[in-house]
């Protein structure tokens, strides 16, 4: 997230320990439910949130850092529009990442055991603003 930040002339975000633990408690929901969601925004009032998941035979070594790396190659499809306009599905983690007035995070990977991983990051205040 930072150096994406920072090469875009962006400040870094602050790590936030409710926001991780926040974020490892819906991690270990979706992880027990086999669901991937977002949680409800009532849930989370003033949190963005990001996604992610990974299934692999093999053991997945950073599964934080692929699921980074999967939003922020969104990079390609975003065209500075207006949120929510354009492809918003294949550029909205990007955004979340990169947003101007987003100033901490915490993100967690849970595993199924089963090879699955559910990574989810939140974002205070949060991003993707309907109209900016």
């Amino acid at each position: 997230h930072n150096q994406a930040r920072i090469n875009k002339g962006l400040p870094r975000l602050k790590w936030d320990a409710q926001l991780t633990a926040d974020a490892e408690a819906w991690a270990k929901q979706l992880a027990a439910s086999g669901k991937f969601e977002h949680s409800p925004n009532e849930s989370r009032p003033g949190q963005g949130e990001n996604l992610a998941y990974s299934y692999s035979s093999n053991p997945i070594k950073n599964p934080i850092a692929s699921g980074t790396k999967l939003w922020l190659a969104e990079e390609p499809k975003y065209k500075n529009e207006v949120i929510p306009q354009g492809d918003f599905a294949g550029y909205g983690h990007y955004t979340q990442c990169l947003w101007k007035n987003t100033k901490k995070i915490g993100i967690a990977a849970v595993s199924d055991g089963k090879g699955a991983w559910y990574v989810v990051a939140r974002y205070s205040p949060p991003g993707n603003i309907v109209g900016q």
